[in-house]
């Protein structure tokens, strides 16, 4: 997200917040910005318009509710919560307040997802029917906190990595979730999270969906989509080199030092200019994602979307892309919602959304039966 925030010219990194004192360092020396220690004092500071809630799931509750009590806008990182009860106090605080609150950036976002809602909203291939999407990848063994591993704390494949997913066929199918069947899997003792997760989720509008994911670092799905990674780069092949170079990192200690270390670096490309300009990306995708439609089938590209239609195939075809890929967009409507010009469309009621329906798929998984939706808050 730092890199699309400090390349808009509209946007300015004033304030940061951070516990870790070392990592609040560096974002202030790399950025510039205002150190504060405690939230409270952050939001505050009349400086601050927009607050982005980036702090481990379980605080994204009281900490975009802190913000919209202090009158600021919010932008909060995926997912919007870990409990329906949390989701509904940030949506009546942000109500209450008369602020904008925003949810992601996820993949549902993406300029590609969006061009295949738009093909499908055109009528051309009739209505969608059936979507599938897989991801397969190597999350579990990158360099991730305590929080990301720990299931209390919302840690694992289904809020961190499937919701990206869940994100994704919500925006192709065009309705409300209405059932959930799923199974997950916590396969490495080493790394206690669950890291798989399949589901079959159907929708009011009678669309049917698939969603599988593996973070187990072994088939990698950009094989399927051209050797590009999720955010555009040419990817060689690296089996299995995530979880062989973690087995290489002796403990959590050096793994958090390894993480801040790699996010200084983030930062100094987010800061230079000439990198983004210089290189130019396919587009951004997340796994393979098919939606099945009544006269032909939509997919990702690497510079578009391909139609397989009756008539033949062909790609429709993208603005180039150059970094940060596909986050601006969000930047874009957070921006839009602020100013007043537009209302949004990943508010508070549709990041709860995604939220339902990753509670679903625990649900599901713990008791092996199907979940209607609705749940209760």
């Amino acid at each position: 997200m730092m890199p699309a925030l400090v390349q808009d010219p509209r946007v300015s990194v004033v304030a940061a917040c951070d516990t870790d004192g070392e990592a609040l360092e560096v974002f202030v020396r790399e950025f510039r910005a205002k150190p504060y220690g405690r939230l409270e004092e952050l939001c505050a500071d009349p400086d601050v318009d927009v607050v982005y809630v980036a702090t481990p799931h379980s605080l994204h509750g009281p900490h975009a509710v802190m913000a919209a009590e202090h009158g600021k806008h919010v932008m909060v990182e995926k997912p919007m919560a870990l409990s329906l009860e949390d989701c509904d106090l940030m949506i009546a605080a942000a109500a209450r307040n008369n602020v904008q609150l925003l949810v992601g950036y996820t993949y549902g976002q993406s300029p590609a997802v969006q061009k295949m809602r738009e093909i499908i909203d055109g009528g051309e291939l009739g209505p969608v029917r059936m979507i599938n999407a897989w991801n397969y990848n190597n999350w579990l063994y990158r360099l991730r906190p305590p929080h990301d591993l720990d299931v209390a704390l919302g840690g694992g494949a289904v809020f961190n990595q499937v919701v990206h997913q869940i994100e994704m066929v919500r925006t192709l199918a065009g309705g409300p979730v209405t059932s959930v069947r799923a199974s997950t899997g916590a396969w490495d003792t080493g790394r206690p999270a669950v890291g798989s997760s399949l589901a079959f989720v159907e929708f009011d509008n009678g669309v049917v969906a698939s969603i599988a994911f593996s973070g187990y670092d072994h088939f990698d799905t950009d094989e399927f989509h051209f050797s590009i990674g999720e955010t555009g780069e040419v990817k060689p092949p690296a089996h299995g080199e995530t979880r062989k170079a973690l087995g290489q990192v002796k403990d959590y200690s050096e793994e958090l030092r390894l993480r801040a270390e790699g996010r200084s670096s983030m930062y100094r490309r987010a800061l230079d200019p000439t990198h983004h300009e210089s290189e130019q990306l396919s587009q951004p995708h997340f796994g393979v994602i098919v939606a099945s439609c009544e006269k032909g089938d939509l997919r990702p590209s690497g510079d578009g979307v391909m139609v397989y239609a009756d008539a033949g195939k062909y790609e429709v075809p993208l603005p180039p892309v150059h970094r940060p890929p596909g986050w601006g967009g969000f930047v874009e409507e957070v921006y839009n919602a602020v100013i007043g010009a537009e209302p949004p469309v990943h508010d508070g009621r549709w990041g709860r959304a995604s939220v339902e329906v990753c509670l679903a798929i625990v649900e599901s998984a713990k008791t092996r039966r199907e979940i209607r939706l609705p749940l209760e808050g």
